[in-house]
C-alpha cells in the first residue's frame, strides 16, 4: 500500500485543554490563530501507542490514497452527510483503520523510533497515550518503502473510508486536471498490525482533533 506523511494541525501540548472536534476550517482557523494549535510545515508521519487495560497497542498515522481504500458498504446518506462534514472543515480527522501483517523490519524500524523524545504523553489512569512525530527524511523513506511491500485492508472506521472516497470523487470532478498527490485525495489513516488489533484497540486516539490532516 501506498503511504505518506502531511503536515499535520495539532494541539500545542501545553494546550491539551483546547483539543477539540472543529465543525468548520473557520473554527479551526480561529484555533490555530490563537496559538492554542498550531500547523507542522514539513510532512511527517506520527508514531502512536496507546496503553488500554494494560494492553499496549501501537500505529502509523499517516494518509493513504483514497483510491486504494476498499471499505465494506454503509449507508448512503450516512456517507453522504460526513463527507458534507469533512468537506465543510476542509480537513481528515478521524484516521481509517488499515491492518497489515506484520513486518519485522517495520518493527525494528518503528522500535528506533520509539526511542526518541514523544511529542505527546498523555496519562489518564489506566489509559496512556504516547506519540512520537517521525519527520527525518531517511526515516520517512523507510517506513513508506517497506508499507509499499505489504498490503493492507479497511478493518476499522468504514464510514470514514466511503465518505473519504466520496471527497475524493467530488475533487476530481471539480477539478479534473488536479494533481495525483493532492492532499485531499489522501485522507487520514492509523496502520496497525494485525496481531496488535486482534488483541487491542483501533482506537489509538484520545479525542478527536489530536491529528488533523489539512487539505484545504
Amino acid at each position: 500500500m501506498q503511504i505518506q506523511g502531511f503536515s499535520c494541525t495539532r494541539p500545542q501540548p501545553e494546550h491539551m485543554d483546547q483539543m477539540r472536534a472543529c465543525a468548520t476550517a473557520a473554527e479551526l482557523d480561529g484555533l490555530v490563530a490563537a496559538g492554542a494549535y498550531t500547523t507542522d510545515v514539513s510532512r511527517a508521519l506520527y508514531l502512536m501507542a496507546r496503553r488500554h487495560d494494560g494492553v499496549v497497542t501501537t500505529g502509523v498515522a499517516c494518509c493513504c490514497s483514497a483510491a486504494e481504500l476498499d471499505a465494506a458498504a454503509v449507508d448512503a446518506d450516512e456517507a453522504t452527510a460526513r463527507a458534507d462534514e469533512i468537506e465543510a472543515l476542509g480537513a481528515h480527522t478521524r484516521p481509517i483503520t488499515i491492518a497489515y501483517e506484520g513486518n519485522r523490519a517495520l518493527d525494528l524500524i518503528l522500535g528506533a523510533a520509539r526511542s526518541a523524545t514523544p511529542l505527546y504523553n498523555l496519562s489518564n489512569g489506566s489509559e496512556q497515550v504516547v506519540v512520537w512525530r517521525m519527520s527525518r527524511p531517511e526515516a520517512i523513506e523507510a517506513v513508506t518503502t517497506t508499507f509499499a511491500q505489504i498490503d493492507g485492508s479497511v478493518a476499522d472506521n468504514c464510514l470514514e473510508a466511503v465518505a473519504a472516497r466520496l471527497v475524493a470523487r467530488r475533487a476530481r470532478e471539480a477539478r479534473p486536471s488536479m494533481d495525483s498527490r493532492a492532499a485531499v485525495l489522501h485522507p487520514l489513516a492509523m496502520l496497525i498490525s494485525e496481531a496488535e488489533l486482534s488483541r487491542g484497540t483501533a482506537d489509538l486516539l484520545p479525542g478527536e482533533g489530536l491529528l488533523v490532516h489539512r487539505f484545504a
